[in-house]
């Protein structure tokens, strides 16, 4: 049941013996589909299937609905019907597929009717022959006495108003730049105005959405309309209220609700009507006023046709296919106390709870437990991804997949490449209306079947998924892992408890980049219960197919069938759907395994083998890390974290995607050049480091120097952000620095790699050495330099994508001065880097030349009154603007995080200008959930951009808009360790820890304990109410919920300086950096982790405040022989030298003990 309706329609389910489907099946492209289509002279367009559900609303190559209906669950296009009375709310969706619903068209009209609570009903979907507007007419006429019952009706349409490439790749990011207006203007009510701030190929679309005969409620976000409490029973939130409110809320659903004006039916055969009208503009460059609502005349003044009319004109869809039922979701019993230990057995730890008991838990090695209660209270459903590879580096044979708590078991299957090589589809919203994407599981009972969706717990490792289903007398698990090939994926759903059951599994497959948009064949072998599906359609460059997929499928003691939408029909009709259909009969168990094989000539046993499906994988991985500590429980949390982190850190480098964040299958130059290489280098694999670093230099442009912000891998080497921001041409040299100060690896200076060239994207003829590759991006930074200075020019942005330049003009006079720095602080060690190798000293002479005029012009120009500027401008020759600065007028922003903890890190401030500087993060910066990238946000004025581009047009207060990018936070934790304050560092560590997240920021929402959140986002529905509210956040008296998890390169980052600065284990130039900083609270912590090969304990001692080491004792004997590391603002580590280390490390025990101030 969908909301009050049943998915589809409702007939009685055949035998399976009476089932027939052929053994081959092609699947075209949606063009190639038979839709009802309504189109106008203005070229706007409304596709329905013909069971009469919405597919989709469409201008041109734009969409304007935000999520792509189906013929199962329809769209969000939807008009219910609600009936109120004393006993409550009942409501009826009008515009759907059900068997008391009849579906008519005529040649610019969709009609719907139907007879419900005492009502007979007409809607007729209806195109202006002329203009870019649609209107719905409905009629509701009662057939019995009402009594005091009152009528509404609630129309809900959901907005993506943007390019259809641009809603596809993500719905959330397009919903971020949507901007909601809701004005009161008679005789309609409420209006809502929903523009694209974000430009389409120069153009901000417009929609306009008004009940014309009386408006009374308003809903702008899929939150508000729809709620967290759909995923037990898909019943929506605003349906239940009697007034669904007025509620702006820009957030990442947009979706609009209109309530009509409440009406009476006195009298029998009494009607009303009530009408809804759109209007589109596919350009409205102002900003959103009241003028706009001028539209809303020509709907109002359009001729008003009768709907007898309509209906004598109209005919039954003949082509309607009557469809099983797939009714509500499954509903769950909670599990108590004796469940949990009997379904989790060992020892549970961090155990979250709330009011109405447990809602998480840890246990065994890394296995995290997730309630249905804390499901249907978080905002981002709890999601998790599997992948299995070769090497920690993409390969073409890595198998990836994601499995969600709601019952959406394998989505997003991808073998290789994530973004064109999927499978199956994915769920399309956080809160998963639709109930389709991917793999779903029904069983039947009592002649009807129902989804497994939310379940009674979920339960994720890093090697598998695993769902408890407890209702009535039966209890069904779910378990998906690594197959027993290693070759692929398993998924078995098994009855451990209660009668046997009849299972329908029902996959949806993609076989490329966008839903339904590649031709793909389809071999079903019946005998041997198997698919193949094989991708007719080159998915790139007409030379690459998708990868060829197959499913074996087993259950025990009962037939299986086989097929694709003929077993959703009740007489075997095929709509020719891109629907893998598995039904079985009554049994105990199913199993099925899926495998992928790049060339369909590959025999599949014949793969190599793959890994990342052990717990013994991981632990090896991870050098067998552990952290404990007697008495202080953020330790273990801290242990929880790194594991989890590192499998995060992991789908980042190798599968790059995430979970809002599905499309992605590149590297980000700048973002491979942090995360990947500091998580593997703080695990001593300086091979993968190394890998790293030959991949990204190969990507380097030829002639000009520099490197796309982001690219793609082998055959998909040409797509990529060609240009990019002002700051990335200077990361790959930073990792070169890095891996040279780890493994003093000079040789790697002498291999020869080769180019992109700038014109054609093909791999270059030409190879020169990585030094010639580092000298050729020298020049070209060295010619982005404002003339007369040694200062960068920002270019196209900096680190903060929001920053963007708002023109030309901006692009080549302003300066980022986390940029100088950050190149400040590379090229000065490269600089020594050269000189320790004696591989150039010229050019290490040189290198020191420029830092020095860097550290000149950044004293003299780029601080004014001791405060460092964000940004400025140069305007004339002598003449500088200060932007994002004390003195700043124009943007209203006076502080700016990045170039204070840049400063830092890179050393270019003095021990004064870094204390002062530390105490303005500590008084305008810092947060109860962490510091923030500025003292206030940017002023937003409807999405006009005048300085910056999305922080001045991004409608939502999320992601970098919010301030708090943990990476960012990040950067702060390591400024933290360079100046030795302990309490500040793991306080900031713990804050950006999921485990155990309440006890640290008490205005955090609830969130899924086990996944890295990109950023830290305050609750605020608009941007006008952040820049009103912004002093309270920073009090915490605002919540704060979980950005975009996983993909990002923070989890790499922080699993790093955990190693690399907390715990201060760290190599540099062939010796062994102990440079611990932990606070006074830790005293006793103790470290295991292999070294080489071979297991080591540390253990740390604090004697004060823990700032600084103070001795070293290896194996009970203190070290003598070593050097402090050199650091400008405290007293550096301990460095030994490695030769000396090892030997005195050398016996049985291999005890470190580290003592702190």
């Amino acid at each position: 049941m969908i909301n009050g309706t049943k998915m589809s329609i409702h007939k009685a389910i055949p035998s399976l013996e009476k089932i027939n489907t052929p053994d081959v099946r092609h699947i075209g492209k949606v063009t190639d589909y038979p839709f009802v289509e309504l189109k106008n002279n203005a070229d706007l367009r409304i596709r329905l299937f013909p069971n009469g559900l919405i597919y989709d609303i469409s201008k041109s190559d734009q969409l304007i609905n935000l999520q792509l209906g189906n013929s199962l669950s329809g769209s969000l296009s939807r008009l219910y019907l609600r009936r109120i009375n004393s006993d409550g709310i009942n409501y009826h969706l009008m515009n759907s597929n059900r068997s008391d619903c009849q579906f008519h068209v005529t040649q610019n009209s969709a009609i719907w009717s139907g007879e419900w609570g005492g009502c007979s009903y007409i809607c007729v979907l209806r195109l202006h022959p002329e203009h870019s507007s649609w209107k719905w007419d409905v009629s509701i006429t009662s057939s019995e006495d009402q009594g005091n019952c009152a009528f509404d009706v609630i129309y809900m349409q959901d907005v993506g108003i943007a390019h259809r490439d641009a809603i596809l790749s993500n719905e959330s990011y397009v919903s971020q730049y949507i901007d909601h207006q809701i004005f009161e203007q008679k005789p309609y009510g409420r209006v809502l105005v929903s523009r694209q701030n974000s430009s389409q190929n120069g153009f901000h679309p417009q929609l306009i959405q008004a009940c014309l005969t009386g408006g009374m409620g308003c809903l702008t976000d899929g939150y508000d309309i729809f709620g967290t409490t759909s995923r037990i029973d898909g019943k929506f939130k605003c349906l239940s209220q009697e007034n669904i409110g007025t509620e702006r809320k820009q957030y990442e659903f947009s979706c609009g609700a209109i309530q009509s004006e409440v009406f009476r039916l006195h009298e029998i055969k009494q009607s009303k009507s009530v009408s809804f009208g759109c209007s589109y503009r596919p350009d409205n460059i102002d900003t959103t006023s009241i003028d706009c609502l001028d539209d809303l005349q020509l709907l109002s003044q359009w001729d008003q046709s009768n709907f007898e009319n309509h209906i004598a004109d109209s005919s039954f869809s003949e082509n309607r296919v009557n469809e099983i039922e797939i009714s509500s979701n499954l509903i769950c019993q909670d599990l108590d106390e004796r469940d949990l230990a009997l379904y989790f057995q060992g020892d549970h730890r961090h155990i979250e709870r709330n009011s109405n008991g447990v809602l998480s838990f840890f246990y065994d090695n890394d296995s995290h437990v997730v309630l249905r209660q804390k499901e249907i209270a978080v905002n981002r459903p709890h999601g998790h991804i599997l992948r299995f590879g070769e090497s920690l580096l993409h390969q073409q044979t890595d198998f990836c997949l994601t499995s969600w708590m709601n019952g959406a078991f394998l989505s997003h299957i991808a073998y290789g490449n994530t973004s064109h090589h999927k499978f199956m589809s994915l769920p399309r919203n956080p809160l998963d209306v639709l109930r389709h994407g991917g793999m779903r599981i029904s069983v039947n009972l009592d002649g009807e079947y129902q989804m497994l969706g939310l379940p009674s717990a979920f339960e994720m490792s890093r090697s598998h998924c695993r769902w408890i289903y407890q209702f009535d007398e039966r209890v069904i698990e779910v378990i998906v892992r690594e197959n027993d090939e290693q070759n692929g994926v398993t998924l078995e759903a098994d009855v451990i408890k209660g009668e046997p059951i009849s299972f329908m599994i029902l996959s949806h497959l993609i076989m490329g980049v966008n839903d339904w948009n590649h031709d793909m064949k389809v071999n079903i072998d019946h005998e041997n219960h198997s698919f193949e599906v094989i991708g007719d359609e080159y998915v790139y460059d007409n030379r690459i197919k998708c990868p060829t997929y197959e499913i074996q499928a087993e259950a025990e003691g009962t037939e299986l069938v086989l097929g694709m939408d003929e077993l959703l029909s009740t007489n075997s009709e095929t709509q020719n759907l891109p629907y893998l259909v598995i039904r079985t009969g009554s049994t105990r168990s199913i199993a099925l395994n899926i495998r992928g094989v790049l060339d369909a000539s590959q025999n599949v046993c014949e793969m190599p083998l793959i890994h990342g499906g052990s717990d013994q994988y991981w632990r090896q991985l991870e050098c067998h890390s552990t952290l404990r500590h007697a008495n202080v429980a953020s330790a273990s949390e801290l242990d929880d974290m790194m594991k989890w982190f590192s499998h995060n850190a992991i789908i980042h480098m190798s599968s790059p995607h995430g979970l809002e964040q599905y499309s992605g299958a590149a590297w980000g130059v700048r973002d491979v050049c942090q995360g990947p290489t500091e998580y593997l280098l703080a695990l001593s694999r300086f091979s993968d480091v190394r890998k790293i670093i030959e991949i990204v230099f190969s990507q380097q442009y030829l002639d000009s120097g520099d490197w796309p912000q982001w690219f793609m891998f082998g055959e998909y080497r040409k797509l990529r952000q060609i240009d990019s921001h002002g700051d990335i041409i200077v990361w790959p040299l930073k990792s070169v620095c890095d891996y040279l100060e780890a493994t003093m690896d000079w040789q790697i200076l002498d291999q020869e790699l080769p180019y992109v060239t700038d014109s054609t994207l093909e791999i270059s003829e030409q190879r020169n050495s990585l030094l010639d590759h580092v000298k050729k991006a020298i020049q070209t930074i060295e010619s982005r330099f404002i003339e007369g200075t040694s200062l960068v020019r920002f270019g196209d942005g900096d680190w903060n994508d929001s920053l963007q330049p708002a023109s030309d003009e901006l692009r080549d006079k302003l300066v980022s001065t986390w940029t100088v720095e950050i190149l400040y602080q590379t090229l000065k060690r490269f600089a020594k880097l050269l000189k320790v190798s004696g591989y150039d000293v010229e050019l290490a002479e040189h290198l020191e030349d420029i830092c020095a005029g860097i550290e000149t012009d950044f004293q003299e120009i780029l601080l004014k009154d001791h405060i460092v500027a964000g940004f400025v401008t140069h305007e004339a020759k002598s003449r500088w603007q200060y932007l994002l600065h004390p003195s700043d007028d124009e943007t209203g922003v006076k502080y700016r995080l990045l170039p204070y903890t840049r400063g830092m890190i890179s050393e270019i401030f003095t021990p004064e200008q870094a204390n002062q500087h530390f105490k303005l993060i500590e008084n305008q910066l810092k947060h109860a959930d962490g510091v923030r990238l500025m003292d206030r946000p940017m002023r937003y004025m409807g999405g006009e951009e005048k300085i910056f581009k999305r922080a001045e047009s991004c409608a939502s207060f999320l992601r970098e808009i919010s301030l708090h990018y943990i990476h960012a936070h990040l950067r702060y934790c390591e400024a933290m360790a360079k100046l030795g304050k302990a309490d500040e560092l793991y306080l900031a560590i713990r804050q950006v820890n999921p485990v155990g997240l309440s006890g640290v920021v008490k205005n955090a929402d609830l969130r899924q304990s086990n996944a890295y959140f990109s950023s830290s986002d305050a609750a605020f529905s608009d941007r006008y109410e952040s820049y009103e509210r912004f002093d309270e956040l920073r009090d915490g008296q605002v919540q704060v919920n979980g950005g975009w998890r996983i993909y990002s390169s923070g989890p790499g980052i922080t699993y790093g300086l955990v190693v690399g600065r907390m715990l201060g284990f760290r190599r540099y130039l062939g010796n062994i950096v102990i440079d611990s900083i932990i606070p006074k609270e830790l005293d006793g912590l103790e470290w295991t982790v292999d070294y080489e090969g071979k297991p080591v304990k540390f253990v740390f001692y604090v004697a004060l405040n823990g700032n600084s080491v103070e001795a070293v004792r290896i194996n009970g004997r203190e070290v003598e022989a070593y050097q402090r590391e050199e650091n400008r603002y405290r007293e550096g580590g301990i460095m030994i030298p490695k030769d000396h280390f090892d030997a005195m490390l050398c016996g049985q025990n291999r005890v470190i003990e580290v003592m702190l101030r």
